[in-house]
């Protein structure tokens, strides 16, 4: 999937990957609402909540696939039919960790991160699990030197979020 760039510190600004924008520092790779804005619990529409089950379900068949390819494709397949991520684009002005607004930014131009705050909350923070996974998961395919044991615990891990983020969301038990 294409990233565009991202319009950066444009107050207001609509966001979509398919928007055009003022070049960022490279291509975005991580879309992460602020931490403060993390939510606790979700109250979601009865239409929202069996949408997300059905994509964390599949999330969760995905990862159990024992093909490594096959895992990737599953969770990209998975991140087009969920569509682009909206919300308000933002620059930190405050944080509320002991990190500088200046490091927060290096951080997040290092690491390809735009921060968003998402018109769907929990829709945002399972795409940020799917662009993670995909990410990781790739990552893995290009190295024979990573170890298949370190792997497939980055892979319960993601297993673990995606659960979290159904009780978060009050989606009850998932695979």
């Amino acid at each position: 999937m294409d990233h565009d760039d991202f319009p950066r510190g444009t107050p207001g600004a609509t966001a979509s990957w398919t928007d055009g924008g003022a070049a960022a520092a490279g291509p975005v790779t991580l879309d992460l609402p602020p931490p403060q804005d993390l939510p606790t619990d979700l109250s979601l529409a009865d239409a929202e909540a069996e949408t997300l089950r059905n994509a964390l379900d599949t999330f969760l068949r995905a990862l159990e696939e024992s093909d490594a390819q096959r895992r990737i494709v599953l969770i990209r397949i998975l991140m087009q039919e969920i569509g682009p991520l909206r919300g308000t684009a933002f620059e930190p002005t405050v944080t509320s960790i002991p990190a500088s607004r200046d490091e927060v930014a290096d951080f997040d131009r290092y690491f390809g991160v735009r921060r968003i705050r998402p018109d769907a909350p929990a829709r945002a923070l399972f795409h940020g699990l799917l662009q993670t996974a995909a990410g990781v998961l790739e990552l893995a395919a290009r190295s024979a030197e990573l170890p298949p044991a370190q792997i497939e615990r980055q892979v319960a891990g993601f297993a673990a979020y995606a659960r979290l983020l159904g009780r978060v969301c009050g989606l009850g038990a998932l695979r």
